[in-house]
């Protein structure tokens, strides 16, 4: 038996316990989640001090900051550097969204694991920051053009609470979607120098689709053909993408930085089996980095991942360009 025979066997294995120690992927999809809807909102009764405003994710608060700027108190539930797929809810979590006056989400499940404390708000309107986009996945913070809206909800939202400052929300509103706009262009101009045919990405699960349709990009594939990188793909799915690798001849494999070490073999093993001389590219995925470092704002962020990605890309065409 041959050693990609032996791999496949081994990773067909691991998907079996795994189905039995986490259940029925579809159920889980099927799992009750924030509704995608702006709930009714009255404003606060301040008393001189500001607003409270949670966020799930670094991402979301670094949004609301620049759209609250000095006018409230912005807490982040999961801390920077950890995967929102895999985070679990502490006491002190708790107790800081039950005194806030607003929570802002992702939605689409990407927060299941907090679902249980969100739904025991009683008093905290839950917000999802992605009401009015278009698509059933997740990820929608990597498109500029998704965040733009996000930040008109925002401003939308902090108005109804705080009516009073309503002004400076929307005005540091529209000066941080200039800024987005600023970074979209410096984004198209990466990828400018490589050819629409050279665009392909492999990613380790389903995280970057609106950043492929913005940037013409082509996803041929995914190691976890999932919404979360906590799930498992079979073995039948692997060698189905390790040959669609051969047949589309593509380089570069996207995985993020805080995905789990099974993942990582995983990505290996695709790039090793295929045969070809493929790139693995770690990049940011579902959190900002520590303040002061590179990718620890949004922008920033998504400067650091394209940058990466154009270059892993160029890269790989110069090789293949080369006959190396």
């Amino acid at each position: 038996m041959n050693k990609r025979n032996l791999l496949l066997i081994f990773i067909a294995a691991v998907s079996f316990l795994f189905l039995f120690s986490c259940g029925n992927k579809k159920l889980q999809s099927e799992a009750a989640d924030v509704k995608m809807v702006i709930p009714e909102l009255e404003p606060v009764n301040l008393n001189n001090r500001k607003l409270a405003v949670s966020a799930t994710t670094s991402i979301i608060g670094d949004i609301i900051s620049e759209v609250a700027g000095d006018r409230a108190d912005v807490y982040v539930i999961i801390p920077r550097g950890s995967n929102p797929h895999s985070f679990s809810v502490s006491a002190g979590n708790v107790a800081e969204l039950e005194t806030s006056d607003v929570v802002f989400v992702n939605g689409l499940s990407l927060e299941q694991k907090l679902l249980p404390v969100l739904e025991s708000l009683k008093n905290v309107p839950v917000v999802p920051v992605s009401v009015g986009l278009e698509g059933n996945n997740p990820h929608f913070w990597f498109s500029i053009r998704n965040v733009s809206v996000w930040t008109d909800n925002i401003a939308e939202i902090l108005s109804l609470l705080d009516p009073v400052n309503s002004e400076s929300y929307r005005t540091n509103a529209d000066n941080y979607k200039n800024l987005l706009k600023e970074t979209d262009r410096e984004i198209n101009n990466l990828f400018k120098s490589i050819p629409l045919k050279n665009r392909k990405l492999i990613t380790g699960h389903a995280d970057l689709e609106y950043f492929a349709r913005d940037y013409q990009i082509r996803i041929i594939g995914n190691v976890i053909p999932s919404f979360s990188d906590q799930s498992e793909p079979s073995g039948r799915e692997i060698a189905a993408l390790i040959d669609t690798v051969k047949k589309e001849n593509a380089g570069v494999i996207c995985i993020g930085g805080t995905a789990g070490e099974n993942l990582k073999k995983l990505a290996r093993t695709v790039a090793e089996e295929s045969g070809r001389n493929i790139r693995i590219v770690e990049i940011l995925t579902g959190s900002l980095t520590k303040s002061g470092t590179e990718g620890s704002t949004y922008t920033d962020f998504m400067l650091y991942n394209s940058r990466k990605i154009a270059q892993a890309l160029k890269l790989f065409t110069d090789s293949e360009n080369s006959g190396e």
